[in-house]
């Protein structure tokens, strides 16, 4: 059951990351656009005073442009890292022109070796590679998220977005118990509330 599982999201991530790398840039760019306003549109409603933020991996959704506009306006913005020497990721501070480096992980993040944070976020923007309407989310399979979300959910009351392009939706992700699902998710074609969305399920 467990194989039959993992080789199931295993071919959801390749089928939607062939399908994320195929979106042409133009179309990358008017993506991102968008998700930034729909992203600021919630926040004017609901404020947050530490946001995680992710930068860009690859043919990830990009959310910088959307991250230093967000700083402009007071808000404190956080990036992925790692603890040194261990293998558990932490958001430290970032703002534009901050240096970055290659994290543990593979990504570029604040350095791991910066006396900076951690921060304590309350809102989450987290790259999915694939979703369904559930909130149910595929990353890169190394469950990195999962572990640092449902830290975060047991300490206190966050929220949790999903930040991906529409063609990475999937009508049933298969979900295991340690995945942390989204409260929502942005998309260049809409704003998905979940919690609605699992109300209006059959």
């Amino acid at each position: 059951m467990v194989a039959e599982m993992t080789h199931a999201k295993d071919e959801i991530r390749r089928r939607a990351l062939d399908a994320r790398k195929a979106i042409p840039s133009d179309i990358r760019d008017q993506a991102a656009c968008v998700v930034a306003k729909r992203l600021w549109s919630y926040l004017q409603n609901n404020p947050h005073k530490v946001i995680a933020g992710y930068w860009p991996m690859g043919s990830e959704l990009n959310l910088i442009p959307t991250l230093e506009f967000l700083i402009k306006q007071g808000v404190t913005v956080g990036l992925p890292t790692c603890i040194p020497g261990h293998h558990e990721l932490i958001f430290k501070p970032w703002k534009s022109g901050d240096p970055l480096s290659t994290t543990s992980f593979g990504f570029l993040g604040p350095s791991e070796l910066s006396e900076d944070g951690p921060l304590d976020p309350d809102l989450f923007l987290v790259p999915a590679l694939a979703f369904d309407r559930q909130g149910v989310r595929l990353g890169r399979g190394k469950g990195h998220y999962d572990r640092v979300l449902h830290e975060a959910r047991a300490k206190k009351n966050v929220t949790i977005i999903g930040i991906a392009f529409a063609i990475q939706e999937y009508d049933l992700i298969p979900e295991e118990s340690h995945d942390e699902r989204l409260d929502f998710i942005i998309t260049e074609k809409e704003w998905i509330d979940v919690n609605a969305a699992r109300a209006e399920a059959p």
